[in-house]
């Protein structure tokens, strides 16, 4: 690819389905950035409103955008499709109804001209509702190199600031075709994925700087699937990350013992929020899977209660969501 001062060599990735109230949005924010990315891939996956309509109209002039279909197969195979067709040294994949905040690129090629053994550059982000208000999703507390992504891993779970989301990084190609990292399933397709990548990356950046804005809405993917293959799939998925996790002899690093019960311990925190989100009691999927791990460490009395008693863990749960609805 060419050099370009104006630009950054960073290949966007943007699956869309049925997206078309929100697409415009998050389109503009890649292209109002002061460093523009290189490419700005979009995936259709299927769309069955006027998506694609949409992207035509309105960015037909842009030589930097480019749309391509696919039968609806999920974000994960959209995300792989775009990677495949993706020309710059840099992977981004963003969600197609968020916003990226302005600075976002020219932060990134200023890192990268200090170093072009950059593999990963990871971000801190917001979390924002439809009526305006805003709270901080990631937060990495200072900016600076770190000498492996494994590193930068481990100060994310120790300090309960982890997310899988593939939005939270810019990625090396490199690293994406010697480690042969696919996205795997329509949903939860980035739990495998992102760790995979921090634990094959070397020169990572972090930043405190929040530059992405993901937005809350009713009916976005994350939020819609209530029923009961949506959280089997989200536990497959977290059985794959153990799996990635495994190959990590403890002996290797004194940390990792720990870090991998804190990892199961807030995963399967997160499984019995999603039944609360979902209005749906324990499922016995849910509770039975939780009692597989119930020899693993706990590190606070909320973790130990959640491994003991799934079911009680899951009504005082409840009953606080519910206080704090009321309040």
């Amino acid at each position: 690819m060419k050099n370009d001062d104006a630009q950054a060599p960073v290949s966007v990735i943007i699956p869309a389905y049925n997206i078309s109230k929100y697409i415009t949005y998050t389109i503009d924010s890649l292209i109002d950035q002061s460093v523009k990315p290189y490419e700005i891939i979009i995936i259709d996956d299927g769309s069955t409103d006027n998506t694609s309509d949409i992207i035509i109209d309105t960015y037909k002039n842009n030589k930097i955008i480019k749309l391509f279909y696919q039968p609806n197969r999920g974000a994960g195979e959209a995300k792989n499709y775009g990677i495949s067709l993706a020309k710059a040294d840099y992977i981004y994949c963003c969600d197609s109804d968020d916003v990226v905040l302005p600075g976002f690129f020219e932060e990134f090629k200023k890192r990268l001209q200090d170093n072009n053994g950059l593999d990963m550059f990871c971000i801190s982000t917001e979390l924002f509702y439809e009526d305006g208000v805003k709270e901080v999703k990631i937060n990495h507390d200072r900016s600076g190199w770190v000498d492996s992504g494994k590193n930068v891993f481990i100060d994310c779970i120790l300090r309960d600031n982890y997310t899988a989301a593939s939005w939270s990084y810019i990625l090396k190609r490199k690293v994406v075709v010697d480690n042969n990292l696919k996205f795997f399933g329509r949903v939860h397709e980035d739990l495998s994925f992102t760790m995979s990548a921090y634990f094959a990356s070397n020169e990572v950046f972090r930043t405190k700087n929040i530059f992405y804005s993901q937005r809350a809405r009713k009916g976005s993917l994350t939020r819609s699937k209530n029923n009961i293959d949506f959280v089997k799939n989200r536990i497959e998925a977290f059985n794959a990350t153990l799996d990635i996790l495994e190959k990590i002899g403890e002996h290797e690093d004194s940390r990792i013992k720990f870090v991998k019960a804190k990892y199961i311990n807030r995963s399967l925190m997160s499984l019995v929020d999603m039944c609360i989100d979902f209005n749906v009691f324990l499922p016995d999927i849910v509770s039975n899977h939780i009692r597989e791990f119930k020899y693993v460490p706990s590190t606070s009395l909320k973790e130990k209660l959640l491994l003991k008693n799934p079911a009680l863990f899951f009504v005082l749960k409840k009953a606080y969501a519910l206080l704090k609805q009321h309040n």
